[in-house]
């Protein structure tokens, strides 16, 4: 089953604040788990319904054209373990913009509250390319300057060619053809 909850994009009215947009920014059906852009995929595993809330960011609960941001936003939070954010950006080969708009999304949600009722909360950033990131110098620098920005919230950057498959509750992460 594929997610429909993102094909209409909303119309926020005026006076809504930042948590009331992100709360009608989040997927409702039980196909949460994975996502899809292109030839790009990003699935969960190992998680349940009540455990994972997926939200839409780009186009859909930010809609600012000038602005870069992530593509998905997912929350785990089981009861037994502590709460794991992740941020998705779906790319063609364009990895620098992708950490742009990781950075950007991460600045946002720090700046609008959402991480302070989530203390000790993990910071994952995935990038999935279909192109597989270099790791240059230029790639290395833009992570160490979003790491350094968001030090309070400490983020590990995954990035995997084609499909990532990510393991919250034990924090690993696989891509096309790993087990």
């Amino acid at each position: 089953m594929s997610c429909k909850c993102f094909d209409n994009i909303p119309s926020f009215r005026k006076g809504l604040s930042y948590a009331e947009r992100l709360d009608l920014s989040k997927c409702a059906c039980t196909a949460r788990f994975v996502v899809n852009e292109r030839k790009s995929r990003f699935e969960l595993l190992s998680c349940s319904l009540d455990e994972v809330d997926k939200y839409k960011i780009d186009n859909y609960f930010n809609q600012d054209k000038t602005q870069k941001k992530c593509d998905y936003y997912f929350i785990f939070h089981a009861s037994d373990q502590p709460n794991v954010c992740i941020f998705v950006e779906l790319k063609g080969v364009d990895i620098e913009t992708a950490v742009e708009q990781l950075g950007t999304t991460l600045s946002e949600f720090e700046n609008n509250g959402q991480f302070d009722a989530m203390k000790g909360a993990k910071v994952v950033c995935a990038i999935v390319s279909t192109g597989y990131p270099s790791d240059d110098a230029t790639y290395r620098s833009l992570v160490k300057r979003l790491k350094s920005k968001h030090k309070r919230l400490n983020p590990t950057i995954e990035r995997k060619k084609i499909e990532m498959r990510y393991n919250p509750k034990t924090g690993e992460c696989f891509g096309k053809g790993e087990k």
